[in-house]
Parts: C-alpha cells; sequence; structure tokens
C-alpha cells in the first residue's frame, strides 16, 4: 500500500495551511540618487515678513594704477565703484503620499517609516534639480570630447584660479575646488591610465567621490580639486552621442535660499488619520514635504559647466 505523504504541495492542503509569504524583518535598503549641489550653494535665507526675493549682491573689482602721482597733488581720477545685483524669487514645493487608515494598521511594521524616508529623498531630490536646472544658464562651458580627463579638470581649475576664484568653503579645510559629476565622467578619470592618472591621484580619490563631501579627507584632492559623484545630473540629448554635464564650483558660485525651511533637513509632515478633518471617516491620513525655495547663479567667474560624451557606462 502506497503510502501518501502530507507535503507544501499536497493537493487542498499545502496550499491552505502555510502562510502566503514571510515578510523579512525590515525593508530592503531603497537605492537612491546621489544628491551633491545644496551642500554647495551660498545659503542666504530670508526671515519671515522680508518678501519672498533674494538679492546678492558683489562689488566691482577696480584695476590697478601705474602712474605716479606730482607730488603733493591729488589722483587725477576718483576710484569708483558699482555694484552687480543677482535676484531670484522663492517658489513654493510639495509632494504629499495618502495611505487609508486599513494600511497603516495592517501593514508590517516600519511601513509608515519608508514612506517618510522615501518622501524625504524626494524633498532631496527636487532641491537638487531646481539647483541643477539654475546651473544650466552657465555660461562658460568646456568640452572635454570622448571622455572627461584628468588633464580637462586641470585646465578647468586653472581657468577658475586665473578669473581669481577662490576654492570652495565646504571642501576639506576649505583649500579646494569641487567637481560634480555623473558617474561616467568621475569613472573616466580614473580609467585614464597612465602616465596622467598614475601621476595625479591619491589612494583615497575613489572613496571620497561617493562619501558626502564633509567627510572627505584633503588627500582625495586632484589638481586642488575635490571630485563628487552625482547620480541626478541633468543629461544633455540634443548632441550625438548624449553628453553628461558635470560642474566644477569655486567659492559663491551659486546662491541658495529658503523661507521657514530647512533645505538640508526637509520636514516631513505627517497628518494622522484621526487629524484630517477632510475625510468625513477618519479613514485616510498624508504624509508629505513642504519648503520655499530659490536658486540662482551668483558669478559665472566661479563655475564651469564640463561636457563630455555619455557612452551609457555611467
Amino acid at each position: 500500500m502506497a503510502i501518501t505523504r502530507m507535503g507544501t504541495g499536497t493537493s487542498s492542503l499545502g496550499a491552505n495551511i502555510l502562510a502566503t509569504e514571510h515578510d523579512a524583518a525590515t525593508f530592503v535598503e531603497v537605492l537612491r540618487e546621489k544628491v551633491r549641489f545644496a551642500p554647495l550653494g551660498r545659503r542666504d535665507d530670508i526671515p519671515r515678513g522680508d518678501g519672498k526675493t533674494v538679492r546678492w549682491n558683489f562689488f566691482s573689482n577696480p584695476s590697478g594704477d601705474t602712474s605716479t602721482l606730482t607730488e603733493g597733488a591729488d589722483p587725477a581720477n576718483s576710484t569708483d565703484f558699482t555694484t552687480t545685483p543677482i535676484t531670484a524669487m522663492l517658489g513654493e514645493y510639495g509632494g504629499v503620499t495618502e495611505y487609508s487608515k486599513f494600511l497603516d494598521l495592517s501593514a508590517m511594521s516600519g511601513t509608515r517609516q519608508e514612506f517618510v524616508k522615501g518622501l524625504a529623498h524626494k524633498a532631496a531630490l527636487s532641491i537638487d534639480l531646481v539647483i541643477n536646472t539654475a546651473l544650466q544658464s552657465a555660461t562658460s562651458t568646456n568640452n572635454e570630447g570622448a571622455a572627461m580627463t584628468a588633464e580637462g579638470i586641470r585646465k578647468a581649475v586653472i581657468e577658475l584660479l586665473g578669473q581669481n576664484a577662490m576654492p570652495h568653503p565646504n571642501s576639506p579645510g576649505g583649500q579646494f575646488f569641487v567637481f560634480v559629476g555623473s558617474v561616467e565622467q568621475c569613472y573616466d578619470v580614473i580609467g585614464e591610465g597612465a602616465p596622467v592618472w598614475f601621476q595625479a591621484r591619491t589612494d583615497q580619490l575613489t572613496s571620497s567621490m561617493v562619501a558626502p563631501l564633509k567627510d572627505t579627507v584633503p588627500t582625495a584632492a586632484i589638481y586642488n580639486c575635490i571630485m563628487q559623484i552625482s547620480t541626478n545630473l541633468v543629461r544633455v540629448t540634443t548632441t550625438s552621442p548624449d553628453d553628461d554635464v558635470g560642474y566644477l564650483f569655486g567659492a559663491d558660485a551659486f546662491g541658495v535660499s529658503s523661507l521657514e525651511s530647512d533645505i538640508m533637513n526637509p520636514r516631513i509632515i505627517i497628518t494622522e488619520p484621526e487629524a484630517l478633518v477632510s475625510a468625513p471617516l477618519r479613514n485616510r491620513g498624508t504624509a508629505g514635504y513642504w519648503y520655499l525655495f530659490a536658486s540662482k547663479i551668483i558669478d559665472n567667474n566661479r563655475l564651469i559647466e564640463m561636457v563630455s560624451d555619455a557612452t551609457g557606462i555611467g
């Protein structure tokens, strides 16, 4: 007599007594874009009650004199100054996720926290994209052709120094310019090969490109420049092949401003179902973010747009 073995696949048994699926104790971490721009902007927030437009001003730079004065006489000409005002108007930004009370009560632990983390990242991502859009009005562009190179970065740093641009204060020790480029651009530099790359590189460079700027060590610099990878850069698609666009920054290249908003740590607003008065049954809630923000290039002599072919590798 054949013995029937009861198993997970036994008809009318196994599927009825097994849980549909087993959830791991925590959610798998989402792969999120690397956002880089906000810490590189000159931040000047608008106080409450002071309007919605921020203005950055800088003085003209006087030239030197070579002519001698007649003994005891006044200079022939006065040294006059002008100012260049740069203005930007705050915009309102926000996003929301609506969730049912049923979901909130029945979903596994950590579900709401994932909503919050996702919305916080979307807020940071949106701030990054607003800045990226402002940077597209840059007037100095270096096209490095097929690939970004260490030599291209060296030449761009020389160009900024020749325009009297200063290193970025948020770089390690405030000593370095900062290049923000695509994955492909940064790894083009790494893969450039001997002798140029191996003469210029330091051991810490590759890890520094993915670390936050504040955690970067000075020895990661190449040609007085710290490199940072962004996966949120806007690619130019009007060329063939498409171009990756990165930026080399000195101090005060662009400004960021907000009102009652912490752009470096966006606030997530939770409205519990019981508090959502627009829902007659109080059977849904919301999670969202909101901020007032503006960004604009202050001085085109303090940044360079750097373009190279995008082959699809990065």
